[in-house]
C-alpha cells in the first residue's frame, strides 16, 4: 500500500476545522495523482480545482443517463498504401451549459466513482449504433475500436453482454475492437484473459493499447489473445532517430513473431511515418494523416471506400 497525504495549515489555509478539511482533502486528491507515498501541501488553486472534480462526479450519473456523449472517429490506415483500415472511437461530453469537457477531466472521475461501467457501456453502444447507421447508408463499414476500462472487467458477464448487444444491432463481431492497456491486463489477469478468449473466438478484434509506456513483459504478450499492438506515441515521436527507431523496430519484430498488427500511434510527420513503415509498423494513426472526426466526416471518408 502507498499513502496519499494532503497537509493544510492554520491559518493560512482555513480558519476553521471544516474549513481546514476541505484544504486538506483538496491537496490529498493531488496526492493521489503522483506515484508512491506522497504528501502534498495545500495551494490556494487547489480549491477551485477539488470543487470543479467533485461537481463533476456529481453531475456524470445524469450525463449517463441523458446521453451526453458523443464518439468521435480518428482513422487508422494500412502503412505505405496509406488506405484507410478502421477507425478509433474516442469520447466527447457535450454538457449543455458548459459546451465540451475534456476526457481528461471526466474518465479519471468516471473510474473514481465507478460510473466508468455504465459510461463504458453506454461507449460501445453508441459506436455499434454508428456502424449500423452507416451500414444502412450502404457505406464500406470498416472496423471501430473502442477503449475499454480495467473497471469494466469486474463484470464477468462483459464478453457475454458485448457479443449479445452487437448480435442485437445485426453486426459482425469483426466490427469492433476492444482496446485494453497494460494496467487492465495485469491488474484484472484473471477476469480478463477468458473474456478475451471468449471476444476472440467470436471474432472481436483485441488491442493492446499504448506499448511502450508500462513495464509490459513479453510473457504478458503471449498469454493475451491479442490481434494489434499499438505503439504509443512516445515511441513514434523521437523518429526517426536512430536509438528510437532501434526500439520500434524490435517492437516490430516481436508483434510479427506474435501474428501481431502493429499501429503507429501519434505520427505526427511524414519523417515518422516512413520511419514507422520502414521499421515494420503495419499501421499508422496521427493527425499527420487525420485527426478525430465527427461521426459525418467520416461517413465522407467511407464513401471513398471500395
Amino acid at each position: 500500500m502507498h499513502m496519499s497525504v494532503g497537509v493544510a495549515r492554520f491559518p493560512a489555509h482555513g480558519d476553521s476545522g471544516a474549513a481546514l478539511l476541505r484544504a486538506a482533502d483538496a491537496a490529498m486528491h493531488r496526492a493521489k495523482h503522483q506515484a508512491g507515498a506522497t504528501v502534498v501541501l495545500f495551494e490556494p488553486g487547489m480549491a477551485n480545482r477539488s470543487g470543479t472534480l467533485l461537481e463533476i462526479e456529481q453531475a456524470l450519473g445524469a450525463a449517463i443517463e441523458q446521453c451526453e456523449f458523443v464518439l468521435e472517429y480518428q482513422p487508422k490506415f494500412v502503412a505505405r498504401s496509406r488506405e484507410l483500415s478502421g477507425f478509433e472511437a474516442l469520447v466527447r461530453w457535450q454538457r449543455p451549459g458548459f459546451g465540451r469537457v475534456s476526457p481528461v477531466e471526466f474518465i479519471p472521475a468516471a473510474e473514481r466513482t465507478g460510473q466508468i461501467v455504465a459510461l463504458g457501456a453506454l461507449l460501445l453502444r453508441l459506436a455499434a449504433q454508428q456502424l449500423r447507421r452507416w451500414r444502412a447508408q450502404g457505406l464500406a463499414v470498416l472496423p471501430v475500436a473502442v477503449n475499454v476500462s480495467p473497471l469494466q472487467f469486474e463484470d464477468a458477464g462483459l464478453a457475454d453482454w458485448l457479443l449479445a448487444m452487437l448480435s442485437d444491432h445485426g453486426l459482425d463481431p469483426a466490427l469492433i475492437e476492444v482496446e485494453i492497456t497494460e494496467t487492465a491486463a495485469i491488474t484484472h489477469m484473471d477476469r480478463v484473459l477468458p473474456q478475451l478468449a471468449r471476444l476472440r473466438d467470436a471474432g472481436v478484434g483485441v488491442a493492446f493499447d499504448d506499448f511502450g509506456t508500462g513495464q509490459s513483459s513479453l510473457t504478458l504478450l503471449r498469454r493475451l489473445p491479442i490481434t494489434t499492438l499499438k505503439l504509443d506515441r512516445s515511441m513514434i515521436e523521437p523518429l526517426p532517430e536512430p536509438a528510437a527507431g532501434a526500439v520500434v523496430r524490435a517492437a516490430c519484430v516481436l508483434a510479427d513473431a506474435l501474428g501481431l498488427a502493429v499501429v503507429a500511434e501519434g505520427v505526427e510527420t511524414e519523417a515518422q511515418a516512413q520511419a514507422a513503415e520502414r521499421l515494420g509498423c503495419t499501421h499508422l494513426q496521427g493527425r499527420l494523416l487525420a485527426g478525430p472526426l465527427a461521426s459525418e466526416a467520416a461517413a465522407a471518408l467511407l464513401v471513398k471506400q471500395p
